[in-house]
């Protein structure tokens, strides 16, 4: 089934077996791209020796970046491992807060989605809310 297909189904067909099995894959692909994301700047933290400060200072800049994007792609795993764990409970593509439909759109672009987009809108307002007066 291709996005294009997706999208031409009406609200009926909204998290039927096709569509599930569609995003499944989706999700399963996705979470080999960003495994092996995880795996090449695992390679950049390998510790060597370097033979001067500039060299050491650059490594160590590069070493720092890739952790960051190590815990980041960590933080995406666990939501991709919580959706295909969705999928197969039956509750993919619900708002895990209000139990809204998330919507289409929205998930081909985020498949990993676990919020609608007013939920989403709201979380982050508060967040922000908090972190201001924190």
């Amino acid at each position: 089934m291709t996005v294009t297909e997706i999208l031409a189904q009406g609200d009926a067909e909204y998290m039927s077996d096709v569509q599930l099995a569609f995003f499944k894959s989706l999700l399963e692909d996705k979470r080999e791209a960003v495994q092996e994301r995880v795996r090449a700047n695992q390679g950049v933290c390998r510790i060597e020796r370097q033979p001067d400060e500039v060299d050491f200072a650059s490594t160590e800049e590069q070493r720092n970046m890739a952790l960051n994007m190590i815990e980041r792609d960590r933080e995406e795993l666990k939501r991709i491992t919580l959706a295909l764990e969705m999928i197969e409970a039956g509750e993919y593509g619900y708002c895990l807060e209000t139990g809204d439909p998330i919507g289409l759109k929205r998930l081909l672009a985020v498949p990993e989605s676990l919020y609608s987009i007013e939920t989403m809108r709201i979380r982050e307002a508060k967040l922000a809310h908090h972190t201001k007066v924190a």
